[in-house]
């Protein structure tokens, strides 16, 4: 058995619900996770309700809130430098925390999920010579950092090097990083392990998957909300249910007996997408392959100058599982709402093998690793 702690990014819900998921692979196979150190930010602080788990110790710190230049929302280097030194006495308290919690819970090895103080405190631990605990990072985006990867072209170079840069300081120290893929193959790169998406699987298991006639829509920016209420209009016969952030004063107005609003629900979600036809969204990770596990066709709408989005929207096309666009159209998919659409077996059989190619990555299983032989 091996004693493993977590530090994962707590902007957002996609790497907490990449380690939720990677805890239970861990925990089915005779491991430990004692503690997860969760980053956070000014903008949004996590509660330990993202896990259930009596025995886990949830340890926040003040993670590094990343500037980005609004002309074109690539990271900016000036302005998250300047904002990091005027929190130093705050972060140097982070680094203290973090380094406290490994010398209490004495890992064997530590996950990274994409957070770069992570990667900042692995190459401190180094400079003081301090014990050095291997370190594997996990997210899709070092999917990134792998020759074969193909790149959409970039507004300005600044996105797509901004991205590579902040990718590879997570990553700083790092054993290996283990690269979540929509697709099976061996990566050309000896320190990346190309590895299934971490979803919900247990739960998507559960569900009782049908075809409804309705596309469901997955909408966190007003401009996107507008783009389909005006669709809509010339498409009322299609039902249409969209999740967003967006407050009820701001879409109230907008409802049809055929496109209605719903707050964001975890569990309401997931049986609207097992109900669907088709489904449209931002291009998250998580959701794109969910969707995809249900057999629903995708149509990816990065938000403007996401370069993070439009890279998996691309990699959504190429992999075979859905649509790209820059703007909310879905007519492409008019034609499954009266279809029996099916994703190809191979993903399937990817995500459903995912715990021994996990295992193999993190170097806890005796057993060879599974041959890439599956391609979509």
């Amino acid at each position: 058995m091996k004693k493993i702690l977590f530090i994962v990014q707590g902007e957002g819900r996609g790497h907490l619900t990449q380690a939720i998921s990677l805890a239970n692979i861990l925990k089915t196979a005779g491991h430990d996770v004692s503690a997860v150190l969760l980053g956070e930010t000014n903008k949004r602080k996590v509660t330990a309700d993202f896990f259930n788990d009596k025995n886990l110790e949830l340890i926040p710190f003040r993670s590094a809130d990343l500037k980005f230049n609004k002309k074109d929302n690539s990271l900016s280097l000036v302005k998250t430098g300047f904002s990091a030194f005027l929190n130093s006495p705050i972060f140097i308290s982070s680094f203290f925390r973090i380094n406290k919690a490994i010398a209490k819970h004495q890992p064997d090895l530590i996950i990274n999920f994409y957070e770069i103080f992570s990667g900042l405190n692995t190459i401190l631990r180094k400079t003081l010579r301090l014990k050095e605990i291997p370190t594997y990072c996990v997210g899709h985006q070092y999917l990134f950092l792998d020759n074969q990867f193909v790149f959409p072209h970039p507004d300005s170079k600044a996105q797509l090097y901004s991205l590579l840069l902040l990718t590879r300081l997570t990553s700083l120290g790092s054993k290996k990083k283990l690269a979540l893929s929509f697709t099976q193959r061996q990566s050309l790169n000896k320190n990346i392990s190309i590895v299934p998406p971490l979803i919900r699987i247990n739960e998507l298991k559960k569900l009782q998957v049908t075809k409804k006639g309705f596309i469901l829509a997955y909408m966190t920016q007003k401009s996107h909300v507008d783009q389909l209420i005006n669709w809509h209009l010339s498409n009322l016969e299609i039902k249409i249910h969209c999740f967003t952030n967006l407050t009820k004063e701001e879409v109230e107005n907008a409802e049809f007996s055929t496109l209605i609003f719903h707050k964001i629900d975890s569990q309401k979600f997931l049986e609207y997408m097992a109900a669907c036809n088709a489904y449209v969204s931002t291009a998250g990770f998580e959701s794109i392959c969910e969707a995809a596990y249900l057999s629903k066709p995708v149509l990816a709408v990065p938000i403007k100058s996401h370069y993070e989005q439009y890279c998996n929207a691309l990699d959504t096309f190429l992999s075979g599982l859905g649509q790209m666009s820059k703007e909310y159209d879905p007519n492409c998919l008019k034609p499954y709402l009266i279809s029996d659409y099916q994703t190809a077996p191979a993903f399937r059989n990817w995500l459903n093998n995912m715990s021994e190619y996990y295992l193999k990555a993190l170097n806890l299983s005796s057993q060879p690793e599974p041959e890439n032989i599956c391609t979509l």
